[in-house]
Formats: C-alpha cells, structure tokens, sequence
C-alpha cells in the first residue's frame, strides 16, 4: 500500500511537472507569437512611413519642377515682350530716319526754289510783288494732307488753287480772306492758354509753312493743315486739346468717309505715342476698333495698310488677348491686307498661334 502510495505520488508530481513544462511552453509560445505581433507591427509602421516620405518627395520634387518651367515661362515671356519692345523701337527709329532725310530733302528743295524766286524777282522787278510771297505757306511735302481743294469753301468772288485763294477778277493771290470761325470763341476757359501757345503764338513747335490760327480771323488753312502736322505736337499737346479739335473737325467734315478716317489715324498715332499715360491705351484701343468699323463700312477704298487695324492687333497681343488677336490676323489675311513689315499678318499669325500653344501645354501641365 505504501509502495502504491509513492507511485500515485510519483505519478501526481510528474503530471503536476508535466502540466507546469506545458504551460511555460504555452507562455513561451504566447510571448513570441507577440514578440512577431510587435515587430511586425513596427516594420508596417516603418514601411508606411518610407512610403509616406517617398510621396513627399515625389510631391516636392514635381512642386519644384513646376515652379521652374513657370519661371522659365515667364523668363521666355519676358523675353519676348523685350523683343518686341526692340523691334518697335528699330521701326519707330528707322520712321524716324526717314522723316528726318524727307526734311532734309524738303529744306534742300526748298531752298533751291527759294535761290530760283529770288533770282526770278531780280529780273522781273515789274513782278516782285506777286513773286515776294514765301513759299513757306505750301504744305510739308513728307506729310501728305488730310483734305483736298475740293473741301474748301470759297467765296463768291475768289478760286481757289493749290492751296491759296486768287480774286477772281484780278487773279492776285491773297493768304486770308476773311472768312471768321467761332472755334476760339467756343473752346473751354481751361484750354485756351494752350491753343494760344501752341497754334496762335507757336512758342513749343516751329513748323515751316504751317499757318498759325487767327483768332477772329480766317483760318480756313489752319483746320485743313493742323491735323497733317499734328503728330509733331504729340509730347506736348494736351489730351483734352487734341480731342477738341478732333471733334471740332469730325464734326465738320461728317460728309467725307476719307477725311474721318485719316483724322482717326492721326489721332490713333497720337495715343499710342501717350499710351503709357493713365487711360490713353484704352482710349487707343477704343478708337482702333471704332475706325476698322468705320473703314470696313463706310470708306469703300480703304488702305490695304489699315493702321488702326494693325495697332488694334499689336495691343491685343501685347495685353495677352491672343485668341482675339489671331482672330484679327486671320481675317486680315482673307481680305488682303498687310500691316508693313516683312513677315505681315501671316508672321503675327503664326507667332501668336505658337503663343497659345505653349500656354495650353503649361495650362494642362499644371492641372496635372
């Protein structure tokens, strides 16, 4: 019995050793199933964390790229507009050249049939007085005229040739005769002491052969030339002056397609030339578009040398409208006309199309 005793106490503490070697494997075995758990978890963390830098960068990086072709975009832009700036300065400097050696050739001219009268009245003392008159009342042969004979009114009892007024009777020539206009009368307080300095005194342009204005007098050659010249009053003439006689003469000459549209070329050069003052390059473009309505409706031979609709395409594109501007270029290319340069509309076409393909491509770019 006591052998039995022992053996069931034996067997007891070996299930008892058994039971407790199970369990210290099952905690072992629990403890490195959550020793994976964790690292596992950690390496997930790790991975997500990699993965999360690695999109950071990527986003960075293509932040980055973007900034860079926008800063090379605007660069090309830039660039572009300086260009342009350029090219206009050479057309504006080699206009200039040229009107330079038409003075030149004019003063040289003028000179001659100066020396030819002088002689003429030393041979023919019995014709000195009609002879005597300076020539340098014939208008400005670079500057051709706004208005023709056929618009000035003459009196009964005188012709008119050539820009000067005969009587009829005795054919002498005569400079005024006497024929009064209210412009003066009616111009603003405030723009009085400017029309008298620049038109009635000439203090700020010296013109040859410009007729200054005769307050209560006949100035009938006045309003037919002061428009013909009046680009060489461009940096001193006051905006509010030139649109006063600018509507002065519209009103005036309402009959005569020709005439409105020259005096709206004139005016058009004028604002382009001030377009840097508050306002004026809006104003120029207003006029642009009313004159191209005004021509392509009303004056039936129009130049194929549009220059409003030339400047109306330049503003666009330089205003960065290039839908409208291509627009204008193609149109300008269906109905024949050219803008004076070498390459003309189709060369403006083709630089403005380039233009708008690029900016698509950076527009897309961008969305992306």
């Amino acid at each position: 019995r006591l052998a039995e005793e022992e053996r069931l106490r034996e067997e007891q503490a070996e299930a008892e050793r058994a039971e407790e070697e199970a369990r210290r494997l099952e905690e072992e075995r629990l403890a490195e199933e959550e020793a994976k758990r964790l690292e596992e978890e950690r390496l997930a963390e790790e991975e997500a964390k990699r993965l999360e830098e690695e999109r950071l960068a990527e986003e960075e990086a293509k932040r980055l790229e973007e900034e860079r072709l926008a800063e090379e975009e605007a660069r090309r832009l830039e660039e572009e507009e300086r260009l342009r700036e350029e090219q206009e300065a050479a057309e504006a400097a080699a206009y200039d050249e040229e009107r330079r050696i038409a003075e030149e050739n004019r003063i040289i001219e003028e000179r001659r049939i100066e020396e030819e009268r002088s002689r003429a009245e030393q041979e023919a003392a019995a014709t000195k007085e009609k002879k005597k008159v300076s020539e340098d009342d014939d208008e400005d042969d670079d500057e051709a005229p706004i208005m023709d004979d056929t618009m000035i009114d003459v009196p009964e009892g005188y012709t008119y040739q050539d820009g000067w007024y005969y009587i009829s009777e005795t054919g002498e020539r005569v400079e005024r005769i006497g024929i009064r206009d209210d412009y003066y009368e009616n111009l603003p307080d405030e723009l009085k002491p400017e029309f008298r300095d620049l038109f009635v005194e000439g203090k700020k342009i010296n013109i040859p052969r410009f007729p200054f204005y005769v307050i209560e007098g006949d100035n009938t050659m006045f309003f037919r030339l002061v428009f013909t010249f009046i680009t060489r009053y461009r940096k001193v003439i006051s905006i509010e002056l030139l649109d006063n006689l600018y509507e002065y003469l519209v009103n005036k000459f309402l009959d005569n397609s020709t005439v409105i549209s020259k005096l709206n070329d004139k005016l058009i050069r004028i604002y382009f030339a001030r377009r840097k003052e508050k306002g004026i390059l809006q104003k120029c473009e207003a006029k642009c578009r009313e004159d191209v309505e005004y021509c392509f409706t009303n004056v039936p031979n129009y130049p194929s040398n549009l220059y409003s609709y030339k400047r109306l395409v330049m503003i666009l594109e330089r205003t960065d409208r290039l839908a409208e501007a291509r627009d204008l270029c193609r149109k300008a290319l269906e109905i024949g006309l050219v803008d004076g340069t070498k390459a003309g509309y189709k060369g403006r076409l083709d630089r403005i199309e380039k233009r708008l393909e690029e900016e698509a491509i950076l527009a897309e770019f961008r969305a992306q």
